[in-house]
């Protein structure tokens, strides 16, 4: 049974009652009636904040809100209050699903929304799969609208108090060179990062965003990569950017111009977010890269060692990548245990790779690493030596 109830029915109800902020994500705070404590009982405490950025996959809307849920476990009540606010279009539906974060389910509740703020208490005496989803975790409340049908904002249903994670900074070639006797099929870049860390450990997402200017006012693609760390680029996706980004007047053969576009990757706990540093990478274009430019690419793997060492936290490992290949790295202590790896990851050929160890969680000692790279027509793997201290 759903019912709505008034402000004031509640406050007689209550044993006691403190008044609760509850602060939007667009910044705007409002204040409602909520338990403290119910017939003897503590409330359970949950909050959703509800953007466009978790929606699966991501929408492009302004819009924001919240959902705070409190459950009395004595009583088999729940009781929400929603608030929304700079949606696309009129709101059409506020549910909450079963699903874990970056994955859409099955709705479990379905309220109608009387308006863009309500609050509702709900008996849940035969909803028990409802309370035990918003417990695990796996519950998040989605809100549709006549503009976005299929779902404007998102949120995972997480306990109060969460914080958000931490953000992560993505690694690319600075620049790249694309031509027309180039395979549009074949890898001309790949973009990737560490895995985020989040202080309540929950479980990230990431989402990558591209522009065309710093600002991230015309952003031309959003890709939303779930648990991966890590995409690949082909020479035809480098040409798409170009035609997009590029100047649009006519250029003479040879005088094109070196166009950048700009990544930001986004980590999500579902319901709270932090984006990283903006980063530029440069497109050349070429009508043609003769054989002499090819065989400036290196000949042969070469692993150029691990920079800073002894190192702190992090530490950079650079080579030099004949071909494109799959690229991995494990490292062992000096009992020969494997303590960390890098799973493989499709890198371009080039001088001066590199792949990011995140050391933060290694004691201070020697670590020996070996590095291994697959291509289509050759195996390399060379190893080195790191030093932590903390």
């Amino acid at each position: 049974m759903i019912q709505s109830f008034p402000v004031s029915k509640r406050r007689h109800e209550a044993h006691a009652v403190a008044r609760v902020v509850f602060v939007l994500a667009c910044g705007i705070a409002f204040t409602s009636e909520a338990w403290t404590q119910t017939a003897g009982a503590f409330a359970e405490k949950f909050e959703a904040t509800l953007s466009s950025v978790h929606v699966v996959p991501p929408v492009p809307s302004v819009g924001s809100g919240s959902m705070a849920i409190e459950i009395i476990p004595g009583d088999d009540e729940m009781r929400l209050v929603f608030s929304s606010m700079n949606l696309a279009g009129s709101l059409t539906g506020v549910r909450i699903h079963r699903a874990p974060l970056g994955t859409n389910g099955d709705v479990i509740l379905a309220l109608d929304p009387v308006s863009f703020v309500f609050e509702r208490s709900i008996d849940i005496t035969a909803r028990q799969e409802l309370a035990r989803a918003i417990r695990s975790g796996e519950a998040y409340v989605s809100v549709t609208t006549s503009a976005y049908p299929e779902g404007e904002l998102r949120g995972q249903i997480l306990p109060a108090g969460n914080r958000p994670p931490v953000a992560s900074q993505t690694y690319a070639p600075s620049q790249v060179i694309i031509a027309d006797n180039l395979d549009s099929e074949s890898v001309a870049m790949s973009i990737h990062w560490l895995d985020a860390s989040d202080p309540d450990s929950n479980r990230v997402n990431y989402i990558l965003n591209l522009a065309g200017d710093p600002y991230f006012v015309d952003i031309f693609r959003t890709e939303y990569v779930g648990e991966e760390r890590g995409i690949v680029m082909t020479v035809g996706d480098l040409y798409a950017m170009y035609d997009q980004l590029a100047p649009p007047w006519t250029y003479e053969e040879g005088s094109e111009p070196i166009v950048p576009f700009y990544r930001r990757l986004t980590v999500s706990d579902g319901s709270l977010w932090s984006s990283g540093p903006i980063e530029q990478t440069l497109i050349t274009k070429r009508g043609f890269i003769t054989s002499t430019e090819e065989a400036g690419l290196p000949e042969t793997f070469v692993l150029k060692g691990n920079h800073p060492n002894p190192f702190s936290s992090h530490t950079t490992i650079t080579f030099d990548l004949p071909e494109q290949a799959d690229v991995s790295l494990e490292v062992r202590d000096i009992l020969g245990r494997r303590v960390h790896t890098i799973p493989a990851r499709s890198m371009s050929a080039g001088r001066n790779q590199h792949l990011l160890v995140d050391g933060v969680s290694l004691a201070s000692g020697i670590y020996h690493y070996r590095i291994m790279a697959e291509g289509r027509s050759s195996r390399w793997q060379q190893a080195g030596r790191m030093v932590r201290l903390r």
